[in-house]
């Protein structure tokens, strides 16, 4: 099953150059993986040393400029 719009993060284009047309949303969508998967590594190594990590996602959040 493929979800719409999914691309797996490429780790050797993380500034979206080789696609030759850079998208503002894509480039969100890897910058949230990046920190899930850090997170996940980050996990990992402190296990069993006491330390809790999280990461949190804050949703939908409208922004207003005055």
């Amino acid at each position: 099953m493929m979800l719409v719009g999914l691309q797996p993060l490429d780790v050797d284009d993380l500034f979206l150059f080789k696609q030759n047309a850079y998208s503002s949303l894509q480039a969100y969508k890897n910058s949230k993986l990046a920190n899930l998967m850090f997170t996940y590594e980050l996990s990992r190594q402190l296990s069993g040393s006491g330390v809790t990590v999280n990461a949190v996602d804050p949703g939908n959040v409208t922004l207003i400029f005055i």
